[in-house]
């Protein structure tokens, strides 16, 4: 166990030691954490920002926060086993694999919302009143999954950036 989460530690320090990775973190990170503090108070009609800023608990800032950054940080590692594996003769698979891994953090992510009862009001458009109360019931145990779901993603990415998965290892920067 410990050396997995030390694979994964030296994995995003390989990528974010590059300034552009370690920009684009922060900014992916912010830009994150704004959309799920933002989509409730654009789709609840008479919310505002500081109201939706006030009624947020400390439980929800850090679970935004830990959503947000693990979303950034998996999309991250993903753009950079992209942009230095990707060549020409890459396979399709990899490009495949890379994005299914960004799209699935992105979506854990959102779904990780429902533990602001709020904020999964702005659900109800496109899953419906039914799935709604059924996040609403099982909130807590939508968010572990959605942060088990980035965890493994990072997991994954990291074999691929340290090159411990010999079928998809990022070559050496030159």
């Amino acid at each position: 166990m410990l050396a997995k989460i030390l694979s994964v530690s030296q994995a995003v320090t390989e990528v974010l030691k590059e300034r552009k990775f370690f920009v684009a973190f922060l900014i992916l990170g912010a830009s994150l954490f704004w959309i799920f503090v933002s989509i409730p108070t654009k789709t609840i009609p008479g919310n505002t920002l500081a109201f939706q800023l006030s009624i947020l608990t400390r439980s929800d800032y850090f679970l935004l926060i830990t959503l947000s950054a693990l979303t950034s940080l998996a999309a991250v590692m993903n753009f950079y086993i992209l942009a230095n594996k990707f060549t020409g003769r890459t396979s399709a698979t990899l490009a495949g694999q890379t994005g299914i891994g960004g799209i699935s953090g992105l979506i854990a992510a959102i779904f990780g919302t429902a533990t602001c009862s709020l904020c999964v009001a702005s659900l109800f458009g496109f899953l419906g009143v039914g799935a709604v109360f059924l996040l609403l019931k099982w909130q807590v145990a939508v968010t572990v999954v959605a942060i088990i779901l980035l965890l493994i993603s990072l997991y994954f990415a990291s074999l691929k950036v340290l090159g411990i998965c010999k079928n998809c290892a990022v070559p050496a920067r030159k």
